[in-house]
């Protein structure tokens, strides 16, 4: 059991040092800002690498139709770009 753990240890450590580095470069690429102020208003920030990059348009499209639905304020049409050119670039980390 002990060797197990000792040579699985290291491959998860290196993993969660790979996750570490991408959420890092998620928060530096534009539109993040706009994503982080306007998808917490319903729900946690989702993470790009979710879904692919052709996905997020209709994705954003899809949650503007429900915040609409709530009466909360949408997001204008520069933000809107930004939101999705940033989960479309996150999805390609």
């Amino acid at each position: 059991m002990k060797l197990i753990f000792i040579s699985v240890f290291p491959i998860l450590a290196l993993s969660a040092c790979g996750q570490a580095d991408r959420d890092a470069k998620l928060k530096q690429l534009p539109g993040y800002q706009a994503a982080s102020a306007n998808c917490v208003q319903c729900h946690a920030l989702p993470y790009p690498p979710d879904h692919p990059a052709v996905a997020w348009a209709s994705i954003v499209t899809r949650m503007e139709s429900m915040i609409r639905n709530t009466g909360r304020p949408l997001p204008d049409q520069a933000s809107h770009d930004a939101i999705v050119q940033y989960f479309e670039a996150g999805a390609k980390l």
